[in-house]
């Protein structure tokens, strides 16, 4: 029974808690019922408020449109393309700040007031001059007639002078006629003379022709007997010293000799520098007398060394008078793929020479070439595609030396004869390179080395065999 009893109690109290658990959760859920109805309620006025509020801006859009595009009911793009239409029209001469119907307006107003205003008094102006070209127009009555009268005389002059001009017309007609007859004549006569003239012309041509010929044999034959000998020796070595590098010349200050003048030196029993290469250069630091210059030995051979007697010259320097020169083409001196036309330049100059003209980097002829220009000196030829201007003043450089009779020479000719040495020497490999540039070096190992500090001097090779080779 006890146990009946406290199944009882457990049944009890299970209902109570669900029926409390129920009761607040139907609380709960009639609270939230409450809470959503409330925010429906709001949300349906705020609606309505929002429909209605719709329709007063609909009316006030649409009596708006009926104001700015009429009664026609159109599309909003239709009254923006109108709007930008009608500002573009009556706007366009305004600024941004009057491209709006209001401020156009009164903008608009504003113009034809001031135009009414003007209008005005312009008006008034013109009655003022109105007024004023009458009072004049009655003044100048007499003096109108005057010229009116003036003209009916000058019209009766002009009938006048136009018959006595179609009398002196035909007058003139008729000598016309004669002249061209006269002319007929003497062009029939004039003919005749040209045909004679022409066959004179022909035979004085044949003459001419004939004593040009002539003429540019002998002058070929003058200039060959004039011309001066560049080969000749200018003078020759007087003492040398291989120890310290030094050679001495009869050349010096009275010779018109000035310093870093180079010098080529060739052998002592040679009398045509043609048949023989140089065998050292040399460049004057000093005079020592009127006929003396000490030299420094810029380039020399140990097995070939210079001599007292041995003959020195360049093309460039010569005693009294400067030699003059012209340069064109390419001009590299020391291979490094540079124009050296300053240099050649100033190298001519320093030894006492003059350039008269010279071929620049942009195909320019600087200077003038004359009959006293003694060498044209010629570099490598422009055959870069983007040459062309060098190409045409590099041409016509060359036509002026022949039509001048300038003898040409290679500015590696010019710079070998001068004894010019190249103070850098530039190493190239490929197409330009040079074998001397790879002499073979001394193998490893010990070296023979001088045993004392005498100094022996150098003999001359023997020259005969050279000299039965030339």
């Amino acid at each position: 029974m006890a146990r009946e009893n406290q199944g009882l109690q457990i049944a009890l109290i299970v209902f109570v808690m669900l029926t409390i658990i129920l009761g607040v959760t139907s609380y709960l859920f009639f609270k939230q019922y409450q809470t959503a109805w409330a925010e429906a309620q709001k949300n349906l006025e705020d609606r309505n408020a929002q429909a209605k509020l719709a329709g007063e801006k609909g009316t006030e859009a649409d009596t708006l449109k009926r104001l700015i595009i009429g009664p026609s009911q159109d599309s909003a793009e239709t009254v923006g393309a109108q709007f930008k239409d009608d500002m573009r029209k009556y706007a366009g001469a305004y600024q941004e700040e009057f491209h709006f119907y209001r401020p156009l307006l009164e903008k608009v107003e504003k113009t034809l007031a001031d135009k009414n205003d003007a209008l005005q008094k312009a008006q008034k102006d013109l009655e003022a001059f109105k007024a004023l070209f009458i009072g004049r127009e009655a003044s100048k009555d007499p003096e109108i007639k005057g010229f009116q009268e003036a003209a009916d005389k000058a019209q009766k002059h002009d009938e006048k002078e136009s018959a006595d001009f179609i009398t002196r017309r035909d007058q003139i007609v008729a000598e016309q006629t004669k002249i061209q007859a006269d002319l007929n004549r003497v062009q029939k006569e004039s003919k005749a003379a040209l045909d004679k003239e022409a066959a004179n012309s022909a035979g004085l041509q044949g003459q001419l022709v004939s004593l040009t010929k002539d003429y540019d044999q002998k002058s070929a034959k003058l200039n060959k007997m004039t011309a001066e000998n560049f080969d000749a020796p200018l003078g020759e070595v007087r003492w040398v010293n291989q120890r310290t590098g030094t050679a001495w010349i009869n050349l010096g200050r009275a010779d018109s000799l000035v310093r870093q003048v180079s010098f080529s030196v060739f052998p002592a029993d040679i009398t045509n520098l043609t048949l023989s290469a140089k065998k050292a250069s040399i460049e004057v630091t000093q005079f020592l007398g009127a006929h003396l210059a000490e030299t420094r030995i810029t380039d020399d051979k140990p097995d070939d060394p210079i001599m007292p007697g041995d003959k020195i010259y360049t093309p460039i320097w010569s005693p009294y008078q400067p030699r003059h020169f012209a340069l064109t083409g390419f001009l590299d001196m020391d291979g490094d793929g540079k124009s050296d036309l300053a240099t050649l330049r100033d190298l001519i100059t320093m030894n006492g020479g003059v350039v008269d003209s010279y071929l620049n980097e942009k195909g320019e002829i600087v200077g003038q070439m004359t009959i006293n220009t003694r060498y044209l000196v010629c570099g490598a030829k422009f055959e870069e595609a983007d040459q062309d201007p060098q190409r045409k003043g590099d041409t016509a450089m060359t036509k002026t030396a022949a039509r001048l009779g300038v003898p040409s020479i290679s500015l590696d000719d010019l710079l070998e004869r001068m004894g010019w040495k190249n103070p850098t020497r530039v190493v190239r490999y490929g197409k330009g390179l040079n074998i001397k540039d790879f002499a073979p070096k001394a193998p490893p190992g010990p070296q023979i080395k001088s045993t004392g500090s005498v100094f022996v001097p150098r003999q001359p090779s023997d020259r005969s065999d050279r000299n039965a080779e030339h």
